[in-house]
C-alpha cells in the first residue's frame, strides 16, 4: 500500500517540475508567465500611448488614463508585449 502512496506522489511531483519547465518556455519565449493576465486599466500613460502608436490609433485631445484605456480596448484585442 505504501508504494502506491510514493508513486502517486513521484507522479505529482514530475507533473509540477514538468510544468514549471513549460511555464519558463513560455517565459522566455515571449518575456511572460504564462499565469499572468495583464489588464489595461493598470498600464501607466506612457504604455497605453505607446500601444497605441504601434496600433496607428490616434490620441491627439486625449488626456484621462481612463479615455486613454478605452481607446486601447477599443481598438483591438490586447496582447501582452514588451514595453
Amino acid at each position: 500500500m505504501w508504494w502506491k502512496i510514493v508513486l502517486l506522489t513521484l507522479y505529482l511531483s514530475v507533473l509540477f517540475v514538468l510544468s514549471r519547465i513549460l511555464e519558463a518556455f513560455a517565459y522566455y519565449e515571449g518575456g511572460y508567465l504564462a499565469s499572468r493576465l495583464l489588464d489595461p486599466v493598470s498600464l501607466s500613460v506612457r504604455k497605453l500611448k505607446a500601444i497605441l502608436d504601434q496600433r496607428g490609433v490616434g490620441y491627439t485631445g486625449v488626456v484621462e488614463q481612463q479615455e486613454l484605456t478605452e481607446l486601447v480596448t477599443t481598438s483591438g484585442k490586447f496582447s501582452v508585449t514588451r514595453l
